[in-house]
């Protein structure tokens, strides 16, 4: 019989948790609510958890009245536990580890066991090890997740293990622990990993992701053969770990890669990392090619910006009248760190344009590049490029007499 799963553990999800039993029956669908339009869940960004920290002392109190209630369901008091670990309440570790003892054997206990991983409790780490070895597949993530906080180096051998796990979730996991322990953990397990073409695409992803993070050389090769494989989250990651680890002779690898729609924004950063001067053309091909996807163009712009080519700044100013409205905005912050005041008459057009954000990136790049301080003055800005001035605005027409 399998065991059962429960809800995958997101950040999200336990905000939400946690802050279900602070706030009363009424409130709490306002709150997710509010939670869910921040953008980044990050306290200086997020006006709901900036309310929910400014009461953390009466949170605690009552987070510890849930937990130290025996008639309160175990869901309640693991909520209450993982409440505590995100607060970061170190002065109540000791009730943490109570709550996981009295958990035995109920896969919640892997939740109240992240708490004081999240609260670096190293005390924790023997728990989760057994939780690694359990039966639950969801208990066993959270349980590699909870390692990965704690690097120890006793994890080690259980994560290495736990690379085998049936379920890909709990692999990948522990691949992204093992990542977080540092050099050579577990890294010939981690290579063969990835590797292997029976693996699921995304513990293959991780198991890159960790050899990347470790600054793993030997890895090398195989990144740069992987960087042509069908899957592009592969060749991404594959990239990802060339640009950890730059060796000379993946330039070939890299340069293929800045042809390649998907790859193109990892290529031109693992290019950036090399110092590939012969990267060059290629770089600014990628930066005005009209398939360029989003998440791409961050990529490409940012190694743009690293290594200045000659002539892209002109390149990007004839892209973008075309280029779509998210990528002109990125494309003008780049155009202001370029600094190349050539471009100055490309730009000020959009200082007229009807998306403000579009319009205030336009006056922040003709400030950067030309030192000029003319704010949101369309007008002002047109005298200053030698550009003609924009046309009247004509008058409504008079309403025609009424016949009678």
């Amino acid at each position: 019989m399998n065991a059962p799963r429960h809800p995958p553990v997101t950040l999200r999800n336990l905000l939400l948790l946690a802050f279900v039993v602070l706030v009363p029956a009424t409130a709490r669908a306002d709150f997710a609510a509010r939670l869910a339009e921040c953008p980044q869940l990050e306290l200086a960004t997020c006006p709901a958890l900036v309310q929910a920290a400014a009461a953390k002392a009466e949170a605690v109190r009552d987070l510890v009245a849930v937990l130290e209630r025996p008639s309160a369901p175990t869901v309640d008091r693991a909520r209450a536990a993982v409440a505590l670990g995100l607060l970061d309440a170190r002065e109540q570790a000791d009730l943490l580890h109570e709550t996981a003892d009295s958990l035995q054997g109920d896969p919640l206990r892997a939740d109240v066991l992240l708490a004081l991983a999240r609260l670096g409790d190293r005390r924790a780490v023997r728990p989760l090890l057994d939780v690694l070895g359990g039966l639950n597949p969801t208990a066993r993530k959270v349980a590699a997740q909870g390692l990965a906080m704690l690097q120890s180096p006793l994890a080690v051998p259980s994560l290495v293990r736990a690379l085998r796990d049936g379920d890909p979730e709990v692999a990948a996991a522990a691949a992204r622990a093992l990542g977080r322990h540092g050099s050579q953990a577990g890294e010939p397990e981690l290579i063969a990993l990835a590797a292997r073409p029976s693996a699921p695409v995304d513990v293959r992803v991780a198991a890159l992701d960790a050899l990347a993070a470790q600054g793993a050389l030997r890895a090398a090769g195989l990144a740069t053969w992987l960087v042509a494989a069908p899957e592009r989250d592969l060749g991404r990651a594959a990239l990802r770990l060339l640009a950890a680890v730059p060796v000379k002779w993946a330039e070939p690898a890299v340069q293929f890669a800045l042809r390649k729609n998907g790859l193109r924004g990892e290529a031109a950063l693992a290019a950036a990392a090399l110092g590939m001067k012969t990267a060059a053309a290629g770089l600014v091909a990628a930066a005005i090619a009209t398939d360029l996807q989003d998440d791409e163009q961050v990529g490409v712009l940012q190694a743009l910006v690293a290594g200045r080519p000659v002539g892209a700044a002109a390149a990007l100013a004839k892209r973008l009248p075309s280029a779509p409205p998210t990528q002109q905005a990125r494309i003008l912050r780049a155009l202001a760190d370029l600094g190349d005041p050539r471009v100055v008459r490309e730009i000020v057009p959009f200082t007229e344009s009807a998306d403000p954000a579009l319009a205030n990136n336009a006056v922040f790049a003709l400030e950067n590049l030309t030192g000029r301080k003319l704010g949101s003055d369309a007008r002002a800005w047109r005298v200053l490029a030698g550009l003609p001035p924009l046309p009247p605005v004509a008058a409504p027409a008079a309403p025609a007499p009424k016949r009678h």
